[in-house]
């Protein structure tokens, strides 16, 4: 036992303390013990005599207390370390001995939701600074303040990932000197970095694949180099205060896009003219795209679109003109179109699309009888219609006037010709509306003596002008007799 290099064992259920008797596999070269049960504090001496150590992983137990992680300051062979931590009672410190400058060059560094430096004001690891080898960098969900550490891509010429993610970082996006075509995942969501994001972006890191920088108060437009990242697919940009138009060939390259997020953001304008388009998921909801002859969307293929998103804008126009140009979404599981401006009849073919499983059409201006309650639009409540006054049929109160079959138009149903409205509300909303002038128009009278001294000056004066015209139409005829 004493010459085993590697012990893995993960993915088990062992609980209690680590035992002691692992200190003494001295050429031990890989430690893993993730997901398991294990309990209590790791104590520095339990890796004292592990100094040809390469990889650790203590992810995903139960552990407790304080772990300094100075006590690896002399595994000069050490490469690897990942913890990430399951509950919120163990702490990792970075900072004690002050100074201290290790002794390894490590290539992946995870410390996910470990308290790190939760009593030294939460600042980033400074022995960061003396490592130029990471590949891979992870201290998402820990709560670390100060600057945006830009620096930590400047390090590290050979970065590939870098997860920023749930902290609580200020300052702005600084881009490193250097080009960087190793660099394919930044996630820096979820903090509170500010400014824009740098023009060349892209031509810097032309390989990212995946950026999220999503819930932050980042602004300005967005960079057109991103066309330059030939290997983008997820872009996440949500929750921010973008502005301006999206560039407007943001997809010449960008030919396996799986996510496009650009929600709660104030963008205008197109999204892009070109075909050949293509991404699973385009939520471009709550912003401020407007007229759909813009055609922002319409000329896009989506013909592999799982999730669409483009309510609370301010979109216009015929609604089955707009879906019709869609009509090749066949394998759509989610479409929301509310809160815009879109007006018609809603086409009955989209009961064919039997893998929609949300549709939103509420708070528009609608019209005409919802399509047949089968297949998946048979599970679509209210909620999905609400808002529009003149849509009728179930699962809405409004109910649908039926017409002897000889009266049917002869245009195709999904026209906007001749549509049913239910009589009875479009009198009682009559009424209601004249009920409300004259209230009001009572009240000015009530409450403004101006106002009411006029109206009561018309009265007269149309009284005494009817008088006059009566007489004279009485009068008139009986003086010409006499003549």
């Amino acid at each position: 036992m004493k010459n085993l290099q590697e012990l893995d064992l993960s993915y088990n259920m062992f609980e209690g303390n680590l035992p002691q008797c692992i200190n003494e596999l001295s050429l031990l070269k890989v430690l893993e013990i993730s997901s398991n049960q294990f309990t209590g504090i790791i104590q520095p001496s339990f890796t004292t005599n592990l100094t040809s150590l390469e990889y650790i992983n203590f992810s995903h137990n139960k552990f407790e207390g304080l772990l300094s992680f100075s006590s690896f300051a002399n595994h000069t062979k050490l490469e690897v370390f990942q913890f990430i931590n399951d509950n919120d009672k163990s702490e990792l410190e970075t900072e004690e001995p002050s100074r201290w400058i290790p002794l390894f060059q490590l290539k992946v560094l995870v410390l996910s939701s470990c308290n790190v430096n939760k009593h030294k004001r939460n600042v980033v690891p400074s022995f960061l600074l003396h490592q130029h080898k990471l590949c891979v960098l992870d201290l998402s969900h820990n709560s670390l303040k100060g600057n945006l550490p830009n620096w930590l891509v400047e390090n590290n010429t050979m970065l590939e990932v870098l997860y920023l993610r749930n902290n609580s970082f200020d300052g702005s996006i600084r881009m490193p000197e250097f080009r960087n075509l190793h660099f394919t995942e930044m996630d820096a969501s979820g903090n509170h970095i500010i400014g824009t994001i740098p023009g060349n972006t892209g031509r810097l890191f032309p390989s990212l694949s995946f950026l999220n920088l999503s819930m932050n108060s980042l602004s300005g437009s967005m960079p057109s180099s991103i066309n330059s990242m030939g290997e983008l697919n997820i872009l996440d940009l949500s929750d921010n205060k973008f502005s301006g138009e999206v560039p407007k060939n943001l997809d010449i390259s960008l030919y396996t896009f799986d996510m496009l997020l650009l929600d709660n953001n104030f963008f205008t304008g197109e999204i892009s003219k070109n075909k050949s388009f293509d991404v699973s998921i385009l939520d471009i909801s709550d912003n401020l795209f407007s007229d759909s002859h813009d055609q922002f969307l319409i000329p896009l293929n989506l013909t592999s679109v799982l999730t669409l998103d483009i309510g609370n804008n301010y979109l216009s126009g015929k609604i089955h003109e707009f879906l019709e140009q869609l009509s090749e979404l066949t394998k759509i599981e989610s479409l929301d179109l509310s809160s815009n401006r879109l007006s018609g009849k809603i086409p009955s073919k989209l009961i064919t699309l039997t893998t929609l499983s949300v549709f939103n059409v509420s708070y528009n201006n609608l019209s005409g009888r919802l399509p047949e309650t089968k297949g998946q639009f048979g599970t679509f409540t209210y909620a999905s219609y609400k808002g529009n006054q003149l849509l009728c049929g179930l699962p809405l109160e409004n109910k649908c006037t039926t017409t002897s079959p000889a009266t049917i138009p002869s245009a195709n149903e999904d026209t906007e010709k001749g549509y049913d409205i239910d009589m009875v509300w479009f009198i009682g909303s009559l009424s209601s509306t004249w009920s409300v002038f004259l209230l009001g128009f009572v009240a000015i009278l009530y409450t403004n003596p101006y106002c009411r001294g006029r109206w009561f000056y018309f009265i007269e004066e149309f009284m005494y002008a009817s008088y006059y015209f009566l007489c004279e139409l009485v009068l008139r005829p009986s003086m010409l007799l006499n003549k």
